[in-house]
């Protein structure tokens, strides 16, 4: 989910289990997310099916205009 200032919430779709995300790319208009069938890193290192999946967001990160980094 994406909260914005004004508190309205956008769900955004990834194909499994998200544990964490950042703002980045060039334009820090990719969000990339860590997600993993489950939550126990030893059984996501054996099946091999975690992955960082990106989604192309409207509002940018922090810095991306130049302020902030």
């Amino acid at each position: 989910m994406r909260v914005d200032v004004g508190g309205g919430v956008e769900r955004l779709k990834v194909s499994q289990n998200a544990y964490a995300c950042m703002l980045g790319g060039e334009d820090r208009q990719t969000l990339f997310v860590a997600t993993a069938p489950d939550h126990e890193p030893s059984n996501d290192r054996a099946a091999a099916e975690s992955k960082i999946e990106a989604i192309r967001v409207e509002v940018p990160g922090v810095g991306a205009d130049g302020l902030g980094g």
